[in-house]
């Protein structure tokens, strides 16, 4: 990933923005938006293989037909692609990308949720979540509007012609079904195998670990389902119901 000063990142946002929001009619990106922590990153990567477009992650976009990854909420003017995961492993992801240092990581970033948290020790993961989930659906924000995984998911309406929902859980389980699902329903054939390309972006491939094997500062931390369950405490699990108990149903996640 390229190194960008303050002032490039902002142009490129812009840039970013008004090809979601304005120039979708004319460019027909590929589009998958995500809340943060939810596996839109993988399956970028998945779907740009397979139809042999670029999936230019946080920079400039090409001006010709490309992978566009969004954070924005919905709705779905123009046909996107959704991808859904359970809020608490989103929470659970995101604890330990907000507030672990890494190489890949901006320092100003975790140093930022740190003071949030304050002096309470992030290492004993069980005692902190209740503080950081209050913490996090109250000062998390997305293009610098608070933005919480309820109204993010919510904002989409999956029953609508130009939105395809794709749950996380899901694309774990059975990710070649997934893919062939969003390749018939953009209506296009794939340039590549499926299996092979899903080999190439399987966790044990990119992180070198068995899933469930955990680096806490990687990207790729953990590759499981249910993780939250290892991290939540009943104070923790219901103050994220507090923020998130709306979706929670909807989409039946029990």
């Amino acid at each position: 990933m390229e190194l960008r000063s303050g002032k490039i990142i902002k142009v490129h946002a812009v840039q970013r923005f008004l090809i979601w929001h304005y120039f979708q009619p004319l460019l027909k990106n590929i589009r998958v938006a995500e809340f943060p922590k939810s596996g839109g990153t993988w399956l970028c990567q998945m779907i740009g293989d397979l139809l042999n477009l670029q999936y230019p992650r946080n920079v400039r976009l090409p001006w010709n037909k490309c992978i566009q990854h969004s954070h924005y909420g919905g709705p779905a003017h123009s046909k996107t692609i959704v991808v859904i995961r359970d809020g608490r492993d989103v929470m659970t992801s995101a604890y330990f990308h907000f507030l672990v240092y890494a190489e890949n990581k901006p320092v100003g970033m975790v140093d930022y949720w740190r003071s949030i948290i304050g002096d309470r020790d992030y290492e004993n993961v069980r005692e902190t979540m209740p503080y950081f989930i209050d913490k996090f659906n109250t000062n998390f924000r997305i293009g610098g509007r608070l933005a919480r995984w309820s109204d993010h998911v919510l904002s989409y309406n999956c029953k609508e012609k130009s939105t395809l929902c794709v749950f996380y859980e899901d694309l774990l389980n059975n990710p070649k079904g997934e893919l062939e699902r969003i390749m018939k329903w953009y209506d296009v054939e794939p340039c590549a195998e499926f299996d092979s390309v899903i080999e190439k972006y399987s966790f044990l491939e990119l992180s070198k670990r068995r899933p469930g094997e955990e680096d806490a500062s990687s990207f790729l931390r953990k590759g499981i389902i249910g993780d939250w369950k290892n991290y939540f405490s009943p104070e923790a699990l219901n103050i994220f119901s507090v923020y998130n108990k709306e979706a929670m149903k909807y989409f039946k996640y029990e």
